[in-house]
C-alpha cells in the first residue's frame, strides 16, 4: 500500500508516484505604526495575514503508469472550481480548508508523441479557514 504524504480534498500525494520533494510554509503578521509626538512610532500588532504552503516535486511516466501531466490537469481543474479543500497530513491531522492559488508544471524528456516522461511541478495553497 502506498504511503500518502498529503491529501487535498480527493487529490493525494503518494511517495514514489507524485510526491513532492519540497514543502514551504509561510505566515505573515500585520503591524501598524501608531504615530506619537516627539517620539518614534509605536508598533501595534493588528493580526495575522495570509498563511501559505508551496509544494514542489517531480513525477515520472514510469512511476505513474501514464502521462504525468495528468497531475497538472487534475490540480488545475480543482483550482478552476474556486473552492477550498480539506488538507490532511500523513498522520491524519486535519490542517483546515485551503484554496489553490497556482499550479505550474514543466514537462521534460518528451517521448515520440510529445508527451513528457518527466514532470516538475509546483502548487501554491492559501489558508481559507
Amino acid at each position: 500500500m502506498e504511503k500518502v504524504l498529503l491529501s487535498l480534498g480527493k487529490f493525494k500525494f503518494f511517495i514514489g508516484k507524485n510526491a513532492y520533494s519540497e514543502i514551504r510554509r509561510r505566515i505573515s503578521f500585520e503591524w501598524n505604526a501608531l504615530q506619537r509626538i516627539s517620539r518614534r512610532p509605536q508598533q501595534m500588532f493588528v493580526g495575522v495575514s495570509t498563511e501559505t504552503i508551496s509544494l514542489s516535486g517531480e513525477s515520472y511516466q514510469e512511476a505513474v503508469g501514464g502521462d504525468p501531466t495528468a497531475l497538472y490537469d487534475e490540480l488545475k481543474e480543482m483550482g478552476l472550481k474556486g473552492e477550498a479543500y480539506v488538507l490532511v497530513d500523513s498522520e491524519g491531522n486535519n490542517l483546515g480548508l485551503w484554496g489553490i492559488s497556482d499550479v505550474e508544471c514543466t514537462g521534460m524528456s518528451l517521448d515520440e508523441n510529445g508527451t513528457p516522461r518527466h514532470l516538475q511541478f509546483s502548487l501554491g495553497l492559501f489558508f481559507y479557514e
